[in-house]
């Protein structure tokens, strides 16, 4: 499974921010969404909390230990929407 293709990736693409306001507000470098859709470069892995956080699912969703993404102790499943950190 490539994790950043199947569960982070459709994350950013289905945002209602862009690219580089959800750069902004995970404190990573501009452009750098862009490299990593162009790339294999798994650089994302150091900010699986950040974009976890900031898309309401779990860690273990995004690296593939769950199809569930429901973060722990959350009820209901979230929006596909980015949002607040």
């Amino acid at each position: 499974m490539d994790i950043y293709q199947e569960r982070i990736r459709p994350l950013f693409d289905g945002a209602s921010e862009t690219n580089a306001e959800i750069e902004r507000r995970l404190g990573i470098t501009p452009k750098t969404i862009n490299k990593w859709n162009k790339t294999s470069l798994k650089s994302y892995t150091k900010f699986i909390p950040q974009i976890a956080a900031y898309f309401h699912v779990s860690t273990d969703y995004l690296l593939g230990n769950t199809d569930d993404p429901t973060p722990a102790g959350q009820k209901e499943k979230p929006p596909a929407q980015g949002g607040e950190l």
